[in-house]
């Protein structure tokens, strides 16, 4: 799948305004986002984008004093799962007596237990 990552601006800067702004762009296709310092990437399939529904979003946003903007561009095709899992998920130790790792984690602390989880979309890493 390809995907378009949108870069978001609020001005003023505000995590209400993000907060929102997500929500409305989760009601348009947008799939997963991230907050970070003073900017929103938002990620849709390319497929799914629909230029007419943003700029209204953008016209009739509900925080009528915050001014939206955006850029955007298309992201490389890769499995971002895959990615995630090599790169974002680590072992979880709790209190030096359970261990929750995967079978691609090297270097697991010892601990009495050790429960093994190989994150999916449709399982999860076990942090909750």
């Amino acid at each position: 799948m390809k995907y378009i990552e949108f870069i978001w601006h609020a001005l003023p800067v505000n995590d209400i305004a993000y907060d929102l702004l997500a929500a409305d762009l989760g009601e348009i296709g947008f799939e997963s986002f991230i907050q970070e310092d003073d900017v929103l990437k938002a990620y849709i399939q390319d497929t799914l984008v629909d230029m007419e529904a943003i700029e209204a979003l953008v016209e009739d946003f509900s925080l009528p004093r915050v001014k939206l903007t955006y850029t955007h561009d298309a992201v490389e095709d890769k499995n971002w799962n895959e990615e995630w899992e090599k790169n974002y998920f680590q072992p979880i130790v709790v209190g030096n007596r359970c261990v929750v790792h995967s079978t691609f984690h090297k270097d697991v602390p010892e601990a009495e237990y050790a429960i093994v989880i190989n994150p999916q979309m449709s399982f999860g890493t076990g942090h909750h």
